[in-house]
């Protein structure tokens, strides 16, 4: 939020909640459906392989958004 323009902190939070809402409404459509057919274990071992992915993007992020907050 400190690299934010503080007058478009609440526009910018709903439209991202809104926008994580609709993913985990469909991912959770298509765990659901992938568990029928691959089963509870395979569905899980999936999303966990998705999740370790975030990794290198949140790293990335962070590591970046320090510089860019100091240049204000």
């Amino acid at each position: 939020m400190d690299i934010a323009d503080g007058r478009i902190a609440a526009s910018m939070f709903a439209i991202m909640m809104g926008i994580s809402n609709l993913g985990s409404a469909v991912a959770d459509g298509a765990a659901t459906a992938l568990s029928d057919d691959l089963g509870f274990r395979a569905v899980f071992w999936i999303l966990a392989a998705v999740n370790l992915l975030t990794f290198p993007v949140l790293r990335r992020l962070f590591r970046a958004a320090p510089s860019i907050g100091e240049q204000r």
